[in-house]
Order: structure tokens, then sequence, then C-alpha cells
């Protein structure tokens, strides 16, 4: 009778573990979702020139100093990009008004040297706002 006791009282640990097992492996993977959920938002917030407050930064696992340089980042990427739109579309206004070969294929031209330009100056910026961005 002694015996069936500690039996009953073995499996019963065991379920015990095992319950406490699955149910910290849930809480983890509830943990993890909301992580990504965190982070997910606050790279879109960040992408969309909106700072997040402190506790989504907090559940994302990003400090201020990066969402800030993240901030900065995004802020001159669009800002660059804005830039080479403009050259593109200038480009094909002066195309569009010349009739020459020649004037055209200068046009040509400078559209590509802008686009150049644009693209180094874009490259610059993130090297200042992430000066090991390329390191990791």
């Amino acid at each position: 009778m002694e015996r069936r006791k500690q039996q009953a009282a073995q499996k019963q640990a065991n379920w015990e573990a095992t319950f406490n097992a699955d149910q910290q492996q849930y809480q983890n993977s509830l943990s993890n979702q909301d992580r990504e959920y965190a982070y997910n938002l606050a790279s879109s917030m960040l992408s969309n020139g909106v700072m997040p407050d402190s506790a989504t930064l907090s559940a994302a696992g990003i400090n201020t100093a990066d969402a800030q340089n993240l901030a900065r980042y995004y802020q001159s990427r669009a800002a660059l990009e804005a830039e080479y739109t403009r050259a593109q579309i200038a480009a094909k206004n002066r195309t569009g008004t010349r009739s020459s070969g020649s004037a055209s294929r200068t046009s040509r031209t400078s559209a590509k040297k802008a686009a150049a330009e644009a693209k180094a100056a874009q490259i610059q910026a993130e090297q200042r706002a992430f000066p090991n961005l390329h390191s990791w």
C-alpha cells in the first residue's frame, strides 16, 4: 500500500513538473511575441518619423540613444530620397525641352551624376548616423 502511495506521489510530481515546464515555455513564447511586436512597432514608428514612447522602446529592447540615431537616419534618408527624386524630375524635364541628340545625352549624364551624388550623400549620412553599421 505504501508503495502505491509513493508511485502516485511520484506520478503527481512528474505531472506537475511537466505542467510547470510547459507553462514556462508558453510564457516565454508570449514574451518573445510581445518583444517582437514591440520591436516591429518601434521600427515602423521610427521609419515614419515618429519617436516611440519609452515603454515601447523598453519592450522592444531599443535604448533611447539608438532610437534617436535611427530617427536621424530615417530623416536623412527621406531627405536624400526626396533630393534624388527632384534631381530625376529635373533631368527628365530638361530632356523633354531639348530636341537634339547631344543635349539628350548630356541630360542623361547629368541625371546619372545627380543620382550618383545623391547615393554618395546617402551613404555618408548613414555612416555618420551609424559609424559601426558596416561592421555588424
